[in-house]
């Protein structure tokens, strides 16, 4: 039997706990890949919101050039142009002057609408690479190169062609209102109240634009430089939960759920393991039991063949020695008897078919009754029996002969394991709303371990006296149905090598 578990444990570790715990052992490892996988996910989700927004602002400053090379071009005239440029920079309060340069850097055109005279930017110790720009142009692309000249003062500067010359343009622009009236209504349109967005200056962080109050360009998942102001940086971050938070959540719940899969599991295969144990001892059990009733029927068995064959052949010629083979034989059938209607009256109360008849009795009498039947047996063993009823009448509901088997019961386990000290005291008395019946002996104990398990059906203690003795294992099984029945219960104190009392307790009548 203990093989076979065993080997079922050792299938079951290799079928389910194996492949369980290295799927369990995998997705822990995947815990950190997969959050790099979220992080990488809204990074790029993110980068390309900011990259759509930079784009959108080189766009309108394309436009503007666009403009500015129709106006000139429309007039045919720089000094012509002014009326129009007035109109142009009416729409844009971001525009704060416009300069005119030709290709030997000598100013044609300086444009302030709110200046009537202003002087010439010079470019030339900026970064600017005017040479770059005009290849570009000359090519078919006008690039738009934001130049930082002192003071912070931001030129957005382009070439433009007008009476088949080109000349460089440089577009000043004021930040704030750049990003607050151009920009900020396409913030608002591209993220639609699920992202924040920040813009703030690189140097200090002081924030110019902010498309949500609690947003802060510092704790920001996803920055970048302006495209067409680079002092100033682009902050984008989720509204509610930043990327680390969700993250961290998700790698929690994750966490959990592999945990809870992992608790389903293991409490699955503890309790499956459980009961296999259970199966197997009660199959064990059951075996034991098989053993011990085949030998306690063979005992009797042999002695009742044996002596009424002797009788039969007529080789005693005694009478005392015939009445006594004829009192062993009695004794032997009774004995008998009892072990066959132990084994069936456990069959029916566990199949729930016994049926009981109650009716009022005195616990005193009965008791009586069943000590005077069973005195011979303990007599026979060398046993002395001590009674002490109490004085006045003890009525429950009962059935009689199912009370009288759960008493021989106790009696017999008090004769069976009992050692040197073969006394026997029998007590009965009163418990608040209870009538009892009290059995003492001096005989072996019973552990606390074991005392638990004592009533259960086919246990019996695996060491000691108590496993040689033989016996079918139903005995207190059976006491303790019958007090279920008679919705009683059984009380047990023991202690080992000092003897056991089992206490029976009725509802009174």
């Amino acid at each position: 039997m203990q093989k076979s578990l065993k080997k079922i444990v050792f299938i079951l570790v290799l079928a389910v706990i194996l492949p369980s715990g290295i799927f369990i052992f995998y997705q822990f490892l995947s815990l950190d890949q997969n959050e790099r996988i979220i992080r990488d996910i809204y990074s790029k989700q993110l980068d390309a919101i900011l990259y759509s927004i930079n784009q959108y602002s080189e766009d309108v400053a394309s436009s503007w050039a666009t403009d500015i090379e129709i106006i000139f071009n429309k007039n045919n005239s720089i000094k012509a142009s002014v009326e129009e440029l007035n109109k142009f920079s009416a729409d844009f309060s971001s525009i704060e002057s416009l300069q005119l340069f030709d290709l030997s850097d000598n100013p044609l055109l300086l444009y302030n609408p709110h200046k009537e005279k202003m002087e010439a930017s010079d470019f030339s110790k900026s970064s600017l690479k005017k040479d770059q720009l005009l290849n570009y142009f000359k090519n078919g692309y006008r690039k738009i190169e934001p130049v930082q000249l002192q003071n912070e003062i931001m030129h957005l500067v382009f070439y433009v062609n007008f009476g088949e010359n080109n000349y460089l343009a440089a577009l000043q622009i004021s930040p704030q209102k750049f990003v607050n009236e151009i920009m900020g209504p396409k913030i608002k349109e591209m993220t639609q109240d699920q992202f924040a967005i920040s813009i703030s200056k690189i140097t200090d962080g002081t924030n110019i634009y902010e498309s949500d109050d609690d947003s802060e360009i510092s704790n920001s998942f996803q920055t970048k430089s302006l495209w067409m102001i680079p002092i100033y940086q682009l902050g984008i971050d989720l509204k509610g939960k930043s990327i680390d938070e969700l993250i961290q959540e998700r790698t929690l719940t994750n966490l959990i759920l592999i945990l809870g899969v992992s608790f389903v599991l293991l409490s699955g295969i503890y309790f499956v393991m459980v009961n296999l144990k259970k199966e197997f001892q009660l199959a064990q059990m059951k075996s034991d039991f098989i053993s011990n009733v085949s030998h306690e029927l063979r005992t009797p068995l042999a002695l009742i063949s044996m002596f009424s064959e002797t009788l039969e052949m007529g080789r005693v010629k005694s009478d005392s020695k015939k009445q006594e083979y004829y009192s062993i034989i009695s004794r032997e059938a009774n004995r008998l008897g009892r072990i066959v209607n132990t084994i069936l009256n456990f069959s029916k109360m566990d199949a729930g078919k016994r049926k009981f008849n109650f009716t009022e009795m005195d616990l005193n009498i009965i008791t009586d009754s069943v000590t005077k039947d069973y005195n011979h047996h303990m007599v026979k063993n060398g046993f002395e029996l001590k009674k002490s009823f109490f004085s006045a009448e003890l009525i429950f509901m009962g059935d009689f002969e199912a009370v009288s088997e759960a008493i021989v019961n106790l009696l017999d386990n008090a004769v069976k394991y009992s050692k040197d000290e073969k006394i026997i005291e029998i007590l009965t008395g009163v418990d608040k709303d209870s009538v009892f019946l009290e059995i003492k002996d001096h005989g072996i104990g019973i552990s606390d371990e074991h005392q638990k398990k004592v009533f259960d059906r086919f246990y019996r203690v695996s060491t000691g006296l108590v496993h040689d003795t033989k016996g079918t294992g139903l005995g207190l099984t059976l006491v303790y149905q019958i007090m279920e029945a008679h919705k009683g219960r059984v009380d047990l104190k023991s202690k080992l090598g000092k003897g056991s009392t089992f206490k029976l307790l009725f509802p009174k009548s």
